[in-house]
């Protein structure tokens, strides 16, 4: 992948998500860098820890879409709190335990389980999905 693309696919992520406001403090850059990221007067170095956090955030995306079925549902799992997590997803990725997300996502996914949060096509959020 090429920077300008993942720098594009990080920033659409982001978008997607509603996590816009909070993707300096997610990519751990300032907001100067950021800022240099969105105009297009950068792009996201490959040997950088940056670029390891912009895929993650674009497998965050990803894995989200894929178990809970929209970038909708997406946004809505993050800002609620999450009973295995002991925490609203949001919370823990802006924090030292950003991990503990991608581990339970990632168990989630291997284990085929279904994510709270999951909607069918045209149903509403429920507050217990969580």
């Amino acid at each position: 992948m090429t920077p300008a693309t993942l720098t594009k696919a990080l920033l659409r992520a982001a978008e997607q998500l509603d996590l816009s406001a909070d993707l300096a403090t997610l990519m751990r850059m300032s907001p100067g860098d950021l800022v240099h990221l969105q105009s297009g007067a950068s792009t996201l170095d490959p040997q950088s820890d940056e670029w390891n956090r912009a895929l993650q955030i674009i497998g965050l995306f990803r894995t989200l879409v894929l178990l809970v079925g929209s970038a909708e549902h997406a946004r809505h799992w993050l800002v609620q709190p999450n009973q295995a997590l002991a925490a609203r997803p949001i919370d823990l990725l802006r924090s030292q335990e950003e991990a503990r997300v991608y581990r339970y996502l990632d168990a989630v996914q291997k284990h085929e389980l279904r994510l709270p949060g999951r909607r069918d096509a045209g149903s509403e959020p429920d507050s217990r999905d969580t």
